[in-house]
């Protein structure tokens, strides 16, 4: 299997982890209460807000793009670097503003705690969304050398 074709297939898999990144879990908030022992987790999932769908089409594009690359050539391969670039960016503009979604954060001494996170979908995301823009740069730099 040729060089390119690896990349491609890189793409493809990684746009395929974008494309289902919010499906996951991108935020929570969880509550521990120690008098009872107990907590409470809610978690948001990336298709929760319009990030998570745009997310998802950078995801599907940059798949479709290593499909084309790995069908006729890199040049379409490289073009994958535009979606892997908008869902980095997607992505951190999420993280901006969270608290649209999740505006938690008490804590009464000995009483109750509640605290806000950043869950494992974003990062999956994240590392997709990294892992497309990189790939799709080899692809470019193979190309011209």
């Amino acid at each position: 299997m040729s060089t390119h074709r690896i990349v491609s297939a890189g793409v493809v898999l990684a746009g395929a982890a974008l494309a289902v990144s919010p499906l996951l879990p991108w935020a929570g908030a969880r509550a521990d209460v120690p008098l009872l022992g107990r907590g409470l987790q809610v978690s948001v999932l990336g298709f929760d807000d319009a990030t998570g769908w745009f997310v998802f089409g950078a995801g599907v594009t940059a798949a479709v793009l290593g499909v084309a690359g790995m069908l006729s050539g890199r040049a379409f391969t490289g073009f994958a670097l535009v979606p892997g670039a908008a869902g980095t960016l997607a992505l951190a503009v999420f993280l901006d503003r969270p608290g649209r979604l999740i505006d938690l954060s008490v804590t009464i001494s000995g009483l109750m705690r509640v605290r806000t996170q950043i869950e494992y979908g974003w990062f999956v995301g994240l590392a997709a969304a990294v892992v497309v823009s990189a790939l799709a740069v080899v692809a470019l730099f193979k190309r011209s050398s």
